[in-house]
This record gives C-alpha cells, sequence and structure tokens, in this order.
C-alpha cells in the first residue's frame, strides 16, 4: 500500500455492565487488523474517561492497561474541519487525526445509538449500523413492531417468528404493584411456564432468567429491572440455539453459517458466554441437530438464514450484526438482534466467519474499507 496510511481509531470499554466482554473482544480485532492500517487505541474506563492507550494489546483483557503511565486524556474534536482526538501531553493539547472509528463496544452507550449518534455529529466515518438503528435493535421489545413495519412495505416472504411477550417499565411495575404485575403475565404470555425474563436492553444475557413458576417470577423481574428500566417477559422456546452472523448492508448482506450452541450444563447464561469450556460449539450447525433427513437439515438451515436475513434488512442493520434464535422444530423464533457482535477468540462470530472459509482479518479489512469508502453520513 502506497501513499498516507489510513488511520482508525478503535475504541473499547466503556461504562456498561457489558465493559470485560468489549476488553476481550478488541484484544481479537486489534490481533487481526490487516497492518496497512495506522491504529488509534481509544480506551473508556468504567468511569468514563476517555484515554489514548499504547501500551500492549495483552495488557488489555486484564484490565491493566487502566494503569499505564502513558495513558493521555482523549476528547473527540469538535470542529468537523479536524475530524479526529485532542490529546493532553504533558506539553498541551494536541490532535490526532482518524479516518475511521472502530467501536468495539457492547452494551449501554456502546450499542444502543449513543457513540454512532456522537460520531455522526461530528462527521467521523465507523463501522457499523447507524444510530437510529443501534437505538432500536438494542431493544429486546422492538422486534415485533420492527417485522411488522417492514413487511407492509416489501412483498419479501415472511419467514421470522418470535416469542410472544410484554414489556413492563420499572414505573409502572412499581405503580401496578408486584401482585397486579404477575397477573399481568399469566394473562398476556400465552402458553403458562416457563417464562423468559430479560432486560429489554442489554446482551451477554446479564439479567436473564428461566421462570419455571409464579413463585419465582418478582425475583427474575427485579434482577432483570436492576440491569434496565424496562423488562420483557415473554414465552420460553424450547428448541436448538443458533447464532446466525451477517455481513453487508441490505440485499447485499449474506449469512455465515450458523454456529449451534450446546451448554454443557444448565443454560447458555452470562457465565458460559464468557468461557468456552462450558459450552460445546458447532459452526456450522449439525444436520442431525435439524433433522434426521439431511436434504431436510439442509432445507430448514436455508429457511433459518432466511428468516435472519428477513430480521437483519427490516432493522436495517449495516455493515455486520448477529442474530440470535431457536429453531423449535417448525420456526426460526429470533431472540434478539446484535449490531456489535462479540470479536473473541471464541466468540460467535468468528467461529462463523471460519466456518465461512472468511479469515476474521479479511472480513475486518472488508468492514473498515467500507466504511471509508461510505464516508460519513449526517443524520
Amino acid at each position: 500500500m502506497t501513499g498516507k496510511r489510513i488511520r482508525v481509531a478503535v475504541l473499547f470499554g466503556g461504562v456498561s455492565s457489558e465493559h470485560e466482554v468489549s476488553l476481550m473482544s478488541v484484544e481479537s480485532v486489534l490481533a487481526n487488523l490487516p497492518q496497512e492500517y495506522e491504529v488509534l487505541r481509544i480506551g473508556i474506563t468504567k468511569d468514563g474517561r476517555w484515554v489514548e492507550y499504547t501500551g500492549k494489546n495483552d495488557e488489555i483483557t486484564s484490565g491493566a492497561w487502566e494503569q499505564d503511565k502513558s495513558l493521555r486524556t482523549a476528547v473527540l474534536s469538535p470542529d468537523r474541519s479536524h475530524k479526529g482526538f485532542l490529546l493532553l501531553g504533558s506539553d498541551g493539547w494536541e490532535l490526532a487525526p482518524v479516518d475511521i472509528c472502530f467501536p468495539v463496544l457492547h452494551g449501554k452507550h456502546g450499542e444502543d445509538g449513543s457513540i454512532q449518534s456522537l460520531l455522526e455529529l461530528l462527521g467521523i466515518p465507523y463501522v457499523g449500523s447507524d444510530a437510529l438503528v443501534c437505538r432500536r435493535a438494542q431493544n429486546k421489545d422492538s422486534l415485533h413492531a420492527t417485522m411488522e413495519a417492514y413487511r407492509e412495505l416489501t412483498d419479501e416472504p415472511a419467514v421470522a417468528s418470535w416469542p410472544q411477550g410484554i414489556c413492563i417499565a420499572r414505573d409502572a411495575f412499581k405503580d401496578m404493584g408486584a401482585a397486579t404485575a404477575l397477573d399481568l403475565v399469566e394473562e398476556r404470555v400465552h402458553g403458562g411456564y416457563p417464562v423468559a425474563v430479560k432486560p429489554a436492553h442489554g446482551g451477554s444475557a446479564m439479567g436473564v432468567h428461566r421462570v419455571d413458576d409464579i413463585d419465582h417470577l418478582g425475583e427474575a423481574i427485579l434482577d432483570a429491572l436492576s440491569y434496565d428500566d424496562h423488562v420483557v417477559i415473554e414465552q420460553w422456546i424450547e428448541g436448538v440455539e443458533l447464532a446466525v452472523s451477517v455481513i453487508g448492508t441490505g440485499w447485499d448482506a449474506h449469512a455465515l453459517p450458523p454456529v449451534e450452541i450446546v451448554p454443557k450444563r444448565g443454560l447458555y447464561d452470562t457465565a458460559a458466554r464468557m468461557d468456552a469450556s462450558l459450552v460445546d460449539y458447532y459452526a456450522p450447525v449439525r444436520n442431525e441437530s435439524l433433522s434426521s433427513n439431511e436434504a431436510d437439515a439442509q432445507a430448514i438451515r436455508a429457511e433459518i438464514e432466511r428468516a435472519v436475513l428477513e430480521v437483519y434488512r427490516a432493522y436495517g442493520l449495516r455493515d455486520l450484526g448477529r442474530i440470535d434464535l431457536i429453531w423449535d422444530g417448525a420456526q426460526a423464533r429470533v431472540m434478539e438482534t446484535n449490531v456489535s457482535p462479540g470479536m473473541t477468540e471464541t466468540s460467535l462470530f468468528p467461529a462463523a466467519c471460519k466456518a465461512g472459509g472468511l479469515s476474521l482479518s479479511a472480513v475486518l479489512n472488508e468492514l473498515v474499507s467500507n466504511a471509508k469508502e461510505r464516508g460519513a453520513v449526517f443524520c
């Protein structure tokens, strides 16, 4: 590559409960970004400090990076004619121009449109979906309305399905009282117990519970509300748990091979997602998990991928994403949409890339190149 190198600001950390997940993801991203890019590493501490990190990549996951003596305060330049970060050193402020931002952030203020809105305001191109899409996709209660609106506008066959449920706000839960709220669940969530209880916003299965009877429902709701102001209570779906990653935008998007998730014990909870030894992953999904007939299994897999692309396009995701779902033996039941998939060595997105014959390095290169070509999009 000749000429000026493209400078990519990689953002990691964040103030959300998924801070540690971001630290694990960014180590993988930094290890796989092609060396043709000049990388500016911007860490966000748990208490919200933005700093430039110039130390070793392998000290990020442990959190040791925050103790690095060379950290410099980093502030996004408010001037669109000088896109980049203002870095505070011993000689005062200096501008570090950037061409692209790559947010490797998870959870609140990372993939809910907050960072994306800021970058759009400042005219800095970035990898991933735009702010409005991120905000909508982060809300698990938005799936039904999003899909219905999309289906009214297109002739695309309806394939995806989703669990039926309700969303209760923290204030509503307090105002109506626990007893009334619990009765409402029994009235509105069809099929009875078990039910799934989860925060309306967030990821990594934090605050997610399977509840088998009404005696344990209140406790699960309160725990979910400790992560978010709204809680979703929906049908519990049994079946083959899958994660399907997608690369691209609009009608150019394509699904990568589905990854089958089989916890060795219990649920695919936060602990299992952070420790690969607790889970068996199959990339791609095993045919026998879908059907004893190979031809039927291939047809089911094709249907799953169509359902995933329907959801991806309905939300308007851009560049990359991951749709989590369960094949219940008859339908692809979509659980949630992720605009910022995990990128750790054991995450589902890299596993899907490998199963699809793609190197993570090549995929990251494509993501950055597409963001550079697209440029800044002002909303």
